[in-house]
């Protein structure tokens, strides 16, 4: 498991059990969201004070900024399929953005929000509940009717 520590600023890791914890990076201001790319060994974080998205490896070398000149970078989720990293910012207009996982083609996606603290990538279209209600109808219609097929001894 990996965590950002907010307070003193680390990254740091550890077996899932706690043991072996190691850390990664003691420079880091106020971090946030974190991610890991393990395809292609990396580790993406917000950093909020410094307004920076960055990524290293998964030791915690290589640091490189993704995305700078951010207000207060907070939730972090990655598309890996897609090539896509989101983010929230807190300060000056809360909003949703996304931009490459290089850090190109930065935009905004959702500005009618407050304070979003995590984000977590689903289905797109997202279904309606109706939908859902009715997939299950007609799952369930499909059912009867192949019970009622089915023949009896």
């Amino acid at each position: 498991m990996y965590w950002t520590d907010w307070y003193d600023g680390t990254l740091r890791r550890a077996n899932l059990d706690g043991t072996a914890m190691e850390i990664l990076r003691t420079d880091l201001s106020l971090p946030y969201g974190l991610e890991l790319d393990l395809a292609n060994g990396l580790i993406y974080w917000a950093d909020s004070a410094s307004n920076r998205i960055r990524r290293a490896g998964l030791d915690g070398s290589g640091v490189t900024d993704v995305l700078t000149g951010l207000n207060d970078p907070v939730a972090l989720a990655l598309d890996l399929q897609d090539g896509q990293l989101y983010w929230s910012e807190f300060v000056g207009g809360p909003k949703l953005r996304r931009a490459n996982l290089d850090g190109t083609g930065a935009e905004d996606i959702v500005t009618s929000v407050m304070a979003v603290y995590d984000i977590t990538l689903g289905p797109s279209p997202v279904p309606e509940p109706s939908t859902l209600i009715l997939l299950g109808s007609g799952l369930a219609g499909l059912g009867a009717v192949a019970w009622r097929r089915h023949p009896r001894k």
